[in-house]
């Protein structure tokens, strides 16, 4: 089938019915029910993705720095996460022409799709739930955000963040009144929620990254994002 995809090159908050985030994917059916997969994201993924506009300012407490636009490489690998994956789960990156091939029992539209959080596999392989902010983009008038997430009660995760901010019109954003802008976000997991509060210390437009780590079942520092915002504060 045929329809729209918020793949490796998409933007957040970006129009998506135009020709660059066309795409494909396939329905199967199994035992007189229909089920949904990406066979090309199942079997490999991107990596180098060109940070544009965005410069580096809080790395989980780590201050301000510039990342080097890294090669655009292909990894191949099996991920099952866009495999029989669960429609409540496929819409959040796939949006089909026809609407009856969303498998909802409500369908939501292209505004509501195109407005949707930018939740990756990792999101809900940790089995992970938005709480707060369902959109993918949001405005902190008073310079204070709160992004909560539930988190299943018995799981043992470290999360992280990192928080960009946007070089359209100056190049040198990290500084404010010659101060380094540095350490505004507070995160805290209190009863199955899991709190990140950012105090956005100058107006400007800013993206959030979180990031999730099960201790128990990886070794690793640092798993792949779980979601992005980018905000505004005005």
């Amino acid at each position: 089938m045929e329809g729209y995809l918020k793949h490796s090159e998409y933007r957040l908050g970006d129009v998506v019915d135009c020709e660059k985030n066309e795409g494909r994917w396939t329905a199967i059916l199994i035992n007189g029910t229909w089920h949904l997969a990406n066979i090309h994201w199942c079997s490999k993924k991107v990596s180098g993705v060109d940070p544009e506009e965005w410069q580096l300012l809080d790395d989980n407490g780590k201050g301000a720095r510039d990342v080097e636009k890294q090669k655009r490489e292909i990894h191949y690998q099996y991920d099952e996460s866009y495999f029989l994956t669960n429609p409540e789960q496929f819409i959040y990156s796939h949006f089909p022409r026809e609407q009856k091939w969303q498998l909802l029992a409500r369908p939501v539209s292209l505004e509501e799709f195109t407005q949707l959080a930018k939740l990756e596999s990792h999101f809900f392989e940790y089995r992970l739930r938005l709480k707060s902010h369902r959109r993918c983009v949001e405005s902190a008038p008073q310079g204070v955000i709160k992004i909560e997430l539930g988190i299943p009660p018995e799981a043992v995760y470290e999360f992280m963040y990192r928080v960009w901010i946007s070089k359209k019109g100056n190049e040198n954003v990290a500084q404010h009144k010659g101060k380094e802008l540095k350490q505004f976000v507070f995160m805290e997991v209190h009863e199955g929620t899991v709190s990140c509060t950012i105090e956005f210390p100058v107006s400007g437009k800013f993206k959030l990254e979180l990031f999730c780590n099960d201790k128990v079942m990886s070794k690793s520092t640092r798993s792949c994002p779980t979601l992005t915002f980018p905000f505004a504060r005005m």
